[in-house]
C-alpha cells in the first residue's frame, strides 16, 4: 500500500477516533443536557405552580387589600361624616357661648348700673329718712304750736266772748241811760 493510503487510513482511524469521541461527548452532552432539561421542565413546572399560586396568594391579598380599603374608606367617610357634625356642633355651641357672653356683659352691665342705682337709692333713702326725721319734728313743732294757737285761739274767742257780751250789756246800759237821758231831755 502506498503510503497516501497508510496515511489516510490512519487518518481515517483517527478520525473515526475523534468522531467517536465526538459522537461520545455529544451523547454526553445530549443526556446531559436531556436531564438538565428534564430537571429544568419539572423545575418550571414546579415554578409555574407556585407561580400560579403567588398569582393567587396575590389576587387574594389585592381582593383583602381592596375589602380592606373599602372598609377604611368607610370607616373615613364616616369619621369625616361625625367630625363635620362635631364641627358644627362646636360652632353652635360657639355661636351660643358668644351669645350667652354678650348677654351676660349686659347682665354684669346691668347689674353694675342696678349697683349703682341701689347706692343712689340708699343714699337718697337715708336723706329721705334724715329729712322725714327733721319733717316729724318740724310737724310735732307745728301741732304743738297749733294745739298752744288753738288753745290761746280758744282763750281769745272766750276773751271775745265775754268782751263781746260785756259790751253788748254796755251797749244796752248806755242805750238805757241814752234813752233815759233823751226821754228825760224830751
Amino acid at each position: 500500500m502506498s503510503t497516501a493510503g497508510k496515511v489516510l487510513i490512519v487518518l481515517v482511524m483517527l478520525i473515526s477516533f475523534v468522531w467517536i469521541v465526538l459522537a461520545a461527548g455529544v451523547s454526553r452532552v445530549n443526556t446531559n443536557s436531556n436531564t438538565r432539561l428534564a430537571e429544568l421542565t419539572k423545575k418550571v413546572e414546579e415554578l409555574q405552580g407556585q407561580v400560579k399560586e403567588r398569582q393567587d396568594e396575590i389576587v387574594s391579598v389585592v381582593t383583602q387589600t381592596s375589602q380592606t380599603q373599602e372598609k377604611i374608606d368607610r370607616e373615613f367617610a364616616l369619621l369625616r361624616s361625625k367630625q363635620s357634625d362635631l364641627e358644627r356642633a362646636k360652632s353652635k355651641i360657639a355661636d351660643t357661648l358668644a351669645g350667652v357672653k354678650y348677654e351676660l356683659d349686659i347682665l354684669q352691665g346691668t347689674v353694675k348700673n342696678a349697683a349703682t342705682d341701689l347706692g343712689h337709692r340708699e343714699v337718697e333713702l337715708q336723706e329721705e329718712t334724715t329729712r322725714l326725721g327733721t319733717d316729724r319734728a318740724q310737724v310735732n313743732e307745728l301741732m304743738a304750736d297749733c294745739a298752744n294757737l288753738r288753745n290761746r285761739l280758744s282763750s281769745l274767742r272766750k276773751d271775745f266772748q265775754t268782751a263781746y257780751h260785756g259790751n253788748i250789756e254796755m251797749l244796752g246800759k248806755v242805750s238805757k241811760t241814752t234813752e233815759a237821758h233823751s226821754g228825760s231831755a224830751n
